[in-house]
């Protein structure tokens, strides 16, 4: 499949794809808000990928929006296919004009389904229903057209995507012929790639279009649930994606866009999603379920690269644009974190555990990612281990990390239900444990300590109990029942061991801590349901702080659903907090867990800000070690 003629390079999508340009729109002028409509802004906040802040438009707004697109001068067009129109918002979100009314004629609009906008700040809109691309200025002007009703050469049957290439020539992608075609600014057609042949060249009903910075084009399969990769002259190179709700998998492709750092963001309209994928296709990341709440979405169409690497949604069904924060934007140790919510070596997704092995190495299970990180203790990567999976040395979500005195490391494999030992290096060991009440069954373990003697000390989370095991995994003995009793246990997390042999464990479903004899006898708890200080809203780990004394240590408590790491006495004593919520430096985003290093400085897993942030004793953001 080569391009009969010509040289390609791509930028934009039908129903909002590429970088920043993508609209569908109607034709017209018509000043203010459309009928019916607020005057308000056309998004009310904005939303994070993994916790979640409202960024929607009013329902009335819009009918059926399939595209966004952003011009130089930070106005956003967007496709309201329903409407037969482009309407128009300022940079700062607030409504500016629509133009476009339904019609044949020169300027009007029937059904646009794509957008994209020149250097010359000229707008092109794929006029669907009129089988035509029409060119109008940057104030909705009418200023010429081409295409008609065919299959020759320059001819429609079912325009789904435009782009136009940095040398000005335009590319539109045609659904029901399976074709590629470029056309001059002018209109004149030059060239097309047939992508109906056999083999992996074949693309069936096509929807979107984007350009890699190297030229090579993307073209969303969609009948054959996959994303392929052709060079600039149509030569197919490689695709990734297959049919299925799993991470990964497309149950409808729609739109592909691509981000300043290469990776690949699609739509999957099916499966009300839209998911992130390194360059070479590897999933990172995934957010969205049906719906119309926040978040959610009804038929996901254009996805658009905003400013700082947000990600604009056309979220079709509902009527409304969307506005996801993209993750921090890189590793940076000097702002005092480690990794951002990416799958790429030295970035993290969900962090849940962190251990600090004897040279001040960091090790974190970078959980939603499925492995195990090893980081200097200035924050520079030295290895990773593990993948999704259910074998020997790979994870479905890890968790805590624990540090045997030889070095080696312990990863609680949380929904593979077992423990599983590697080298201090990430080699694989052994694994014990399958899901199950018996003894030495697991159900989502959560928590590990190792004791003086060497046995290891695991929170079976839904088994609400601690499991104690022998250094080789064999099962010794549990304590705790369900309940709130003291001694009970709803869903316990982080535990620890004090050099006394007592046991610390975060006894989340209870919001408490107790501390038990080395036989699970209960001694004392402290905390409470709440957010004042000294209570909890789902605890998760803890650590022990010696700057009291080795028989009396502080006691740390990663506070999860209050954003904070409480400090208490030994005794249970409410003694201060680091963080709240948000994602400056220094704020925390559902913190799960908490180490204390050699140093006396604290590491806290903040785990929906996708990083590791450094404090010092006194709880102040460390800039640099």
């Amino acid at each position: 499949m080569t391009f009969r003629f010509g040289f390609l390079l791509l930028l934009l999508v039908m129903t909002g794809a590429c970088s920043k340009k993508k609209v569908l729109g109607s034709i017209g002028f018509d000043q203010g808000p459309p009928p019916g409509s607020d005057a308000g802004p056309w998004w009310q906040a904005v939303m994070n990928e993994s916790s979640g802040v409202p960024f929607g438009m009013s329902p009335s707004r819009f009918v059926a929006p399939k595209a966004v697109a952003k011009a130089s001068d930070g106005r956003y067009f967007v496709a309201d296919s329903g409407r037969n129109r482009i309407a128009v918002f300022t940079s700062s979100g607030a409504f500016s004009q629509s133009f476009g009314t339904l019609g044949s004629t020169d300027g009007l609009l029937n059904a646009p389904v794509a957008v994209a906008i020149e250097s010359s700040g000229n707008i092109l809109v794929a006029d669907a229903g009129n089988l035509r691309i029409q060119r109008f200025s940057s104030s909705g002007l009418y200023v010429s057209q081409f295409g008609s009703s065919g299959t020759a050469d320059g001819q429609f049957q079912s325009m789904s995507a435009l782009a136009v290439e940095p040398s000005g020539t335009i590319l539109v992608v045609d659904r029901t012929l399976h074709r590629v075609q470029r056309f001059t600014p002018a209109g004149l057609f030059l060239a097309q790639f047939d992508t109906s042949v056999a083999g992996d060249a074949n693309v069936s009903a096509p929807v979107s279009i984007a350009v890699e910075a190297s030229g090579t084009i993307l073209i969303s399969d969609t009948a054959n649930n996959r994303v392929k990769r052709f060079s600039s002259a149509g030569v197919y190179e490689n695709g990734f994606g297959s049919g299925g709700t799993a991470q990964g998998q497309f149950s409808a492709v729609n739109q592909v866009a691509v981000d300043s750092d290469g990776n690949i963001v699609v739509s999957d309209t099916g499966y009300q999603r839209v998911m992130r994928f390194t360059a070479a296709g590897e999933y990172i990341s995934g957010f969205g379920v049906e719906g119309n709440q926040v978040g959610q979405f009804m038929s996901p169409a254009g996805v658009m690269l905003d400013s700082g690497g947000d990600i604009v949604v056309v979220d079709s069904q509902n009527a409304r644009i969307q506005r996801f924060h993209a993750p921090p934007n890189i590793f940076e140790y000097a702002a005092g974190k480690i990794g951002v919510a990416q799958a790429a070596l030295g970035q993290l997704a969900s962090p849940y555990g962190i251990v600090v092995d004897s040279i001040g190495r960091i090790i974190v299970a970078d959980t939603y990612n499925h492995r195990v990180q090893r980081f200097s203790s200035t924050g520079s990567l030295i290895n990773s281990f593990g993948s999704f999976g259910s074998t020997e040395g790979k994870f479905r979500f890890p968790g805590a990390v624990a540090i045997e005195a030889n070095g080696n490391i312990l990863v609680a494999d949380i929904f593979n239900h077992r423990i599983q030992r590697f080298s201090p290096n990430g080699d694989f060991i052994s694994a014990w444990g399958s899901q199950g009440s018996a003894p030495g069954q697991l159900n989502t373990p959560r928590g590990i300590a190792i004791e003086p003697a060497g046995t290891i000390l695991v929170s079976d989370s839904l088994n609400h109990r601690i499991v104690r095991f022998s250094a080789t995994g064999s099962f010794i003995t549990s304590f705790g029942t369900l309940g709130s009793a003291p001694g009970q246990l709803s869903g316990p997390r982080g535990i620890a061991v004090e050099v006394t042999g007592t046991i610390l464990v975060v006894d989340a479903g209870n919001n408490r801590v107790q501390r038990l004899s080395s036989s699970g006898a209960f001694i004392a708890q402290f905390g409470g349901s709440g957010n004042g200080n000294g209570q909890f809203s789902g605890p998760y780990g803890l650590a022990l702080e010696y700057s009291g004394g080795a028989f009396s240590p502080n006691i740390l408590i990663a506070d999860s659903g209050n954003n904070r790491i409480q400090r208490f006495s030994n005794g249970g004593v409410y003694l201060g907090q680091i963080g709240s919520v948000g994602e400056p430096i220094g704020k925390l985003k559902s913190p799960f867990s908490v180490v204390v290093e050699s140093t006396g400085n604290i590491l806290v897993g903040d785990t929906l800000n996708n990083r590791i942030q450094r404090f010092s004793p006194s709880g102040t953001p460390l800039i640099s070690p």
